[in-house]
């Protein structure tokens, strides 16, 4: 056994007084062991476990929201009938005093004229072939 004076307060208005504290100090050194690991079960980790439990609740929330949608029946809707306008007639068109001159008359005889014509033109005519272009120019170097 071994005695220890220790000061019994530091701002004491006696400062020699002290306390004498007998400690039981083994001799012999102490080694720490480690704890055994359990034998059979093992836990797992709780981040793993927190996870998991997430995860169950997202599922367990979606299936009681898809279960709700299934039983509630849709709402008909009713077609609201919307009255159409009444179309409006077209209006009866008179020509104008320009169409029927004279002038206006023969040019549109001379169209229906070139018209005709253009209907029985031969457009296989070798005489309307292009002209070759394909001339020395001398402008190689």
């Amino acid at each position: 056994m071994n005695d220890i004076n220790v000061p019994i307060a530091p701002n004491s208005p006696d400062p020699g007084s002290t306390a004498t504290v007998t400690a039981d100090i083994a001799s012999d050194p102490v080694t720490p062991t480690a704890p055994a690991a359990p034998q059979g079960k093992r836990r797992l980790p709780n981040h793993i476990l927190v996870v998991a439990g997430i995860f169950l609740m997202a599922i367990l929330i979606t299936a009681v929201f898809y279960v709700r949608s299934l039983q509630q029946t849709p709402i008909a809707v009713t077609p609201t009938p919307i009255e159409a306008p009444p179309p409006t007639p077209t209006p009866i068109r008179t020509p104008s005093r320009l169409a029927s001159t004279s002038a206006f008359m023969s040019f549109q005889s001379a169209v229906s004229s070139l018209s005709a014509g253009l209907q029985i033109l031969n457009i296989n005519d070798p005489s309307f072939t292009p002209p070759i272009l394909n001339t020395d120019l001398g402008l190689s170097p």
